[in-house]
């Protein structure tokens, strides 16, 4: 006799209405049932994200399912205004959902996530200490972070970084990590109203008192743990509408409007990046306006340091850092190489040592000689 699916995951176009119907249906089918009537072209890639979570990282369908809103632009290319589609609906029959995380090749032989961890040591060294800090001693409810670097100097990427790497220190402290992509007001005539709308929107919900109740509903509500929330905004490119002035405006409602509304257990860390064309230029606009002296009760406000080109030193401390391999002997014509091509510009760099991780570099057990060649072949 055929042993039953653990897990079932049907996207069926229609009301939904009939989607719990046919939920009560199917409902002795599986342990766990996932219904969904998304009509836009990526319903395929939220059907991969979720059993990518559920088979090979060990999470339970609910916290999956979950976790799908604040990821929409991370694999399915949705925008917020999209968001109305996704109304997945998940079915459980079951007391405990015991399952293990399986490890990759990949994690074995080198970090997998080694592309976002190159250079901005000082920078994320700041940011996860004074995050961790605030959970351990409960005495702050909020941090904001601001960057800073020129087009292509991975301003994007730290964001990622901060969401990748902070999700494994949280987990020491009891705390569930959620996020939101926020997209900025397309006009300040009203400030307070702009950002709430902002923010709302963000959250998914009509009301700015409803957000504490979406961050619990986005971590289960899992009684006794903290929640950090972390509030991505998209990297400003335009200094029209927002800018370190503008920014002020907005750390102070966000301080005296948001933070006040959280509950006990929830924390946020606020992520705010510029791509500027003159960042000297940028930095004294931020001390001009005194963003480091407002006097702000429930938050904390710091400006990192420039994301500034790679250099060698940098890429001779992140491959000593990390896992990965490639012949010692060739590492510093490799390095030289690679300076030379891209000019230390973030982002090519990054393409480039991806290439040579592809190409180039022996991820096997015992292939030194294969290795010694693609290194002199690069």
């Amino acid at each position: 006799m055929a042993t039953p699916p653990a897990l079932v995951y049907v996207n069926s176009p229609g009301h939904i209405s009939g989607l719990i119907e046919l939920g009560m249906i199917l409902g002795d089918a599986a342990p766990a049932l996932i219904l969904s009537r998304n009509l836009t072209s990526p319903e395929i890639a939220q059907a991969l994200l979720l059993l990518e979570d559920i088979l090979t990282q060990g999470i339970a369908p609910p916290r999956s399912v979950a976790s799908l809103y604040g990821r929409m632009d991370e694999r399915l290319n949705l925008s917020t205004a999209d968001a109305r589609w996704m109304t997945p609906l998940i079915f459980t029959h079951y007391d405990h959902w015991n399952t293990r995380k399986s490890e990759p090749l990949s994690q074995r032989i080198h970090d997998p996530h080694w592309h976002l961890k190159i250079d901005r040591v000082s920078q994320f060294s700041t940011v996860a200490t004074q995050t961790l800090q605030m959970l351990q001693e409960r005495r702050l409810k909020s941090l904001t972070f601001v960057w800073y670097g020129t087009e292509g100097q991975g301003i994007e990427r730290f964001h990622h970084r901060l969401s990748v790497e902070l999700k494994n220190y949280l987990v020491k402290f009891n705390t569930s990590p959620c996020e939101v992509r926020p997209e900025w007001p397309t006009e300040l005539d009203r400030p307070d109203i702009a950002f709430r709308d902002c923010l709302t929107e963000a959250f998914g919900v009509c009301d700015l008192e409803d957000i504490p109740a979406a961050i619990r509903h986005m971590s289960l509500g899992i009684s006794g743990k903290q929640t950090l929330v972390y509030v991505r905004h998209q990297p400003v490119t335009s200094p029209l509408l927002i800018n370190p002035k503008s920014l002020k405006t907005y750390l102070e409602w966000w301080d005296a409007e948001f933070i006040p509304l959280l509950e006990k257990n929830q924390f946020a860390l606020l992520g705010v990046s510029f791509v500027v064309k003159n960042p000297p230029k940028f930095q004294q606009a931020a001390e001009k306006n005194k963003l480091d002296d407002l006097p702000l009760k429930h938050t904390v406000f710091r400006l990192l340091d420039e994301m500034e080109k790679v250099a060698k030193k940098d890429l001779l401390d992140f491959l000593r850092t990390h896992n990965i391999h490639f012949p010692v002997e060739h590492r510093d014509k490799i390095i030289e190489l690679i300076l030379e091509k891209t000019g230390g510009h973030y982002e090519h760099t990054v393409q480039e040592l991806r290439l040579l991780v592809a190409q180039s570099w022996d991820l096997s057990e015992g292939g030194d000689a294969e290795s010694t060649s693609a290194g002199d072949d690069y």
